[in-house]
Order: C-alpha cells, then structure tokens, then sequence
C-alpha cells in the first residue's frame, strides 16, 4: 500500500507577513508562548518535520524527531547521524518522503521562506498561520516570495487553493492569533457537518425565513402602485410610504416570514398603469427594516434580457 502524506505548514508572521529580519533571525517580538506552545504540539503529532539547513543548525533537535534537511550539499537523499538530508534538486519530493517516513501521516514544514516556496509548488493540504498584529518588521524576509505591498501571505494562500477555517485567537494581550488554511478535499466530514450546522444556526438567528416551520407567510410587491393587481378593482393598492409601512406592520403583527418588493423602471400603462408609481426596493428594504421585528426583508433586481 502507497504510504499517505499530510504536508502542514506552520509560520508566524509580523502584520506586514515577515518572518525575519533583515539578518534572518526571527526576532524576539514574534516569540509568543501559546503560539509556541501549539506549535510544538503539531511538531509532536508529525511524522517527519522538513525544513531548511540554517533552521536545523539554530534550532537543535532536543526532542528527536525525525526531520528532513533541505540543502544542495546532500547527496540526492542521505541518512547524516543529525537528520535526513534531502537535495530537491537531485530527488524528488516522494524519494525523501519514503525515507524519511516510510509508513506516512503529516508532514510539518516550518520554513523558513525558501522551503515555503518550494512547498507551495507541491501544495500544502493545511497552512497554520499564526500572525502578531501589533508587530512591523521593516526590510524583512516574508514568509513567501510572492508576498509584497500588494500581495498578502492569506492572498497566495488562497491563490493556491486553500480556504481560511475560522481565526482562532491565541493571546488576546499580544494580539496574536493563528488560522488554519485548508485544501477541501481534506477537511473530515465532521468538519462539513459541523460548519453547516453553524450556518443554518446562524442564519435562523437572523432570518425567520430560516425558521422550522413548514409553510412560510410573506407579502409581494407592496412597494409598487397597485401592489400585485393588474385591474381597476377597487380597494387596490394606492402607493404612499404610509399605507406601505401600514401593511408591513400588519404582516409584522402577523408574524410573516418575508416582505418582498419587486424593482421596476415603469409601470404597464394602461388607466391604472399598475406597477408605475412606487419606491425602489433597496431604498424602501432599507426604511422598512427599521419599522419592523420579525420579517425577513428581501429585496430583488432585474435585468432585461
């Protein structure tokens, strides 16, 4: 059986997406114990950690894990007494990876930016950015080539294919938080379930036409001249803000679902020219809502074809 990889990035970077200073070193302001403490436990949980031979050299391997060195002095992929020692340009990404780890699971990639790069071209399935809002680090190394003034880390993550779960914050004092990016394809069933059922919470919150009952109540067209009656019929709708707000709160007493308008440029002529006269329907969605509690406001556009 083919052996499954994972590959997880982990960074955390300044307001302005560096990793670095100018000289390299990651500079103490992005140092945060509950970032590195999370960050050690998804070292802890991967089967191979791979990252770059400067950040092997500063960060010796106290808790043994099994790590893979990328550098152009290594031979193809080589077992050195330190680590795996992985040249991309002479192996592919696989050979190291079956080496390294031979029976799979995750991947972790700390960095730094030149083995981001390189993981960004055989795709990350996760991408745990955590980043201190309050820091700046001028002139220094960002977590990616492609980022810039333009061009944020979250903008090539998604240009790649990943999707931000939602921000976790992680010291509300230091204004640090993480979010995980992820590939589709590989977030669980559970994960789906889980976040559809946050939606139709949170849309039933706000929006009665999302409620549990079976058959839902609305009016249609009370904005417009006539309202939805194409004849002389007397009683019919004679268009003024307050006979509209009157039969808004009518339905709003009545604990309707919907008030619906409709947008029209002209009426159909004709002696009561139906539909003429009126209000537009984002002017008028917006000055119903303020008059009303329980309905949910709809308001429509239409294009000539």
């Amino acid at each position: 059986m083919t052996a499954s990889y994972q590959i997880q990035g982990h960074a955390i970077v300044s307001k302005d997406d560096m990793i670095a200073d100018a000289t390299g070193s990651t500079p103490a302001a992005l140092h945060n114990a509950a970032d590195w403490q999370r960050f050690q436990a998804a070292l802890d949980r991967a089967a191979v950690v791979v990252l770059g031979r400067d950040a092997h050299f500063a960060h010796p391997n106290i808790h043994r894990r099994t790590r893979l060195v990328l550098s152009s002095t290594a031979r193809g992929v080589e077992r050195r007494a330190d680590a795996w020692w992985w040249n991309p340009a002479q192996a592919p990404l696989a050979d190291a990876l079956a080496a390294a780890a031979p029976a799979g699971g995750i991947v972790a990639v700390p960095g730094g930016r030149r083995v981001f790069d390189l993981f960004l071209e055989h795709g990350f399935d996760e991408f745990h950015l955590a980043r201190a809002h309050g820091v700046r680090i001028p002139d220094g190394v960002p977590i990616f080539s492609e980022c810039g003034p333009q061009r944020s880390a979250e903008e090539v993550l998604a240009a790649r294919g990943l999707v931000p779960e939602p921000t976790e914050l992680l010291d509300a004092v230091a204004a640090v938080s993480v979010t995980v990016w992820k590939r589709h394809a590989v977030r669980d069933a559970k994960t789906r379930a889980r976040e559809a059922q946050g939606t139709r919470k949170d849309r039933a919150a706000t929006n009665p036409c999302f409620n549990s009952r079976k058959l839902k109540l609305g009016t249609f067209q009370t904005n417009l001249e006539s309202g939805c009656v194409m004849s002389d019929l007397e009683g019919r709708l004679r268009i003024s803000w307050p006979a509209t707000v009157a039969l808004a709160r009518l339905a709003d007493e009545m604990e309707f679902e919907a008030l619906v308008p409709v947008a029209r440029w002209q009426g159909f002529a004709g002696a009561t020219n139906p539909q003429g006269p009126g209000f537009e329907a984002y002017t008028w969605a917006a000055g119903i809502s303020t008059l009303v509690e329980k309905p949910g406001i709809i308001a429509t556009s239409h294009v000539s074809l």
